[in-house]
């Protein structure tokens, strides 16, 4: 088991496991290995992946748990919300979960931010676990410590940096995937491909295409996936570099070229950009009126920007709109 593991560390010695195997069979040497046994656990599911996974990833953690307890709560991102995180607050204070309880967040991106905003907010912090079955959550979402939960209109506005204690990965998972939320997770891939920078990849927390993107999200009622989004707002974020002369029109194009190549969209229909403008006012990564915007001065090697006027947000946005 040992070559299927990546480490992430954090600052001081902290750090964490990443597992990555072809079953869930090693979960419970992989609880054992770092001290997580002969504790009570907590699955939190959605109802799309409950189905298919929660009683076999039960059955292996009662290996090692005092006990192991499911929590499902309705699938999709209208619910990655603090009513969602009452309920589980609910469950686990009937089920007298304690300081030493485990919540393990299994399921894609909208089940490891909730779990994870729950774990760091109950009992102001208990420890938790990433089993990501989407593309999406394993290159991304899983890994980092971001969790949080959308508040009304605003994305992902109530939140906390918790880390996980360890992620699972069962790559047999992503045979389940429907094609177009495989795609959603090459859309993170991409981005990462075009930050390709270990220094800027930590201080800018991987945020490439996302102001829009967030933006284009919420307009279009989540009727587009994260990922989709995210390629959408890469393309316009390449829109503005190419604007001051930061991308060729080669590298412009072959950026484009290459959300098309794992079927991700690069425009999209039907919305205003005014609209979309003033939804990336409502982005977290505002400072004192300000967008942190991420920009590109050639493939692999991007910055944080904080100059980008109103004027250039629309062109880019212009850009991705049909």
């Amino acid at each position: 088991m040992e070559k299927n593991i990546l480490r992430v560390k954090r600052e001081g010695e902290f750090s964490y496991p990443i597992y990555y195997e072809n079953s869930f069979d090693g979960l419970a040497d992989a609880m054992h290995a770092d001290g997580l046994d002969g504790r009570t656990v907590c699955i939190v599911t959605d109802s799309n992946v409950s189905p298919l996974y929660a009683e076999q990833v039960a059955h292996i953690l009662e290996k090692v748990s005092v006990k192991v307890l499911i929590f499902e709560f309705e699938a999709g991102e209208p619910n990655k919300n603090l009513d969602t995180v009452q309920s589980l607050y609910r469950f686990l204070i009937e089920n007298k979960i304690d300081r030493k309880g485990i919540l393990a967040a299994l399921g894609g991106g909208v089940t490891g931010d909730l779990t994870g905003f729950a774990a760091a907010t109950y009992l102001r912090g208990i420890d938790f676990i990433q089993i990501p079955t989407t593309l999406l959550a394993q290159v991304d979402s899983s890994v980092g410590g971001k969790t949080g939960v959308d508040f009304q209109q605003y994305k992902n506005m109530v939140g906390a940096f918790h880390q996980p204690k360890l992620v699972f990965m069962n790559m047999e998972t992503l045979k389940t995937l429907p094609d177009r939320e495989f795609a959603c997770g090459m859309g993170e891939i991409l981005k990462t491909g075009l930050i390709c920078d270990g220094d800027f990849f930590r201080s800018v927390f991987l945020n490439l295409g996302h102001t829009i993107g967030h933006a284009i999200e919420k307009q279009m009622d989540f009727q587009l996936l994260h990922g989709q989004c995210v390629a959408i707002g890469t393309a316009a974020a390449a829109q503005i570099s190419k604007n001051r002369k930061l991308l060729t029109e080669e590298e412009y194009h072959e950026i484009l070229n290459g959300c098309r190549l794992f079927d991700l969209p690069a425009t999209v229909k039907g919305l205003d950009p005014q609209q979309v403008l003033s939804a990336t006012k409502n982005d977290k990564k505002m400072e004192q009126g300000k967008i942190k915007f991420i920009l590109m001065k050639g493939i692999g090697h991007s910055f944080i920007d904080k100059s980008v006027s109103d004027g250039e947000l629309l062109d880019g946005i212009r850009a991705v709109l049909l």
